[in-house]
């Protein structure tokens, strides 16, 4: 049987974007910035973009701020545009659930600096 089942987590590079559709629907799209496992010079992220239509999923996005990590889970879609001689094909993940992601475990924990007391003679 096939799949096609897409989990991705990384931060949001910015604001989403909602577009209304004919149908009546929002659009709604971001992007996903995912930093890559095995890093080369010149290509250390990708930037994956997401949409939904789903208002629920929107609230939630529309929530984060710049930055903030993310785990979404849907399916990879082809979407085609424009006139037969110039088309333009663009791949992005139709997002079907999302949630808060924790910290990515090679960051290094939080300590605040402490000023040492310092006596004057």
């Amino acid at each position: 049987m096939d799949h096609n089942d897409v989990r991705l987590r990384g931060k949001l590079s910015g604001k989403p974007e909602h577009r209304p559709m004919p149908s009546g629907d929002t659009q709604t799209s971001w992007r996903l910035v995912i930093r890559r496992a095995q890093p080369r010079p010149g290509a250390t992220v990708d930037t994956i973009r997401c949409v939904t239509y789903q208002p629920e999923i929107t609230a939630f996005v529309d929530g984060l701020g710049s930055g903030d990590r993310m785990e979404v889970e849907g399916e990879l879609r082809c979407r085609v545009y424009g006139p037969s001689y110039a088309k333009i094909w663009r791949y992005e993940v139709e997002v079907a659930s999302v949630s808060a992601a924790p910290p990515p475990q090679d960051a290094l924990p939080f300590s605040p600096v402490v000023a040492e007391e310092v006596s004057v003679p």
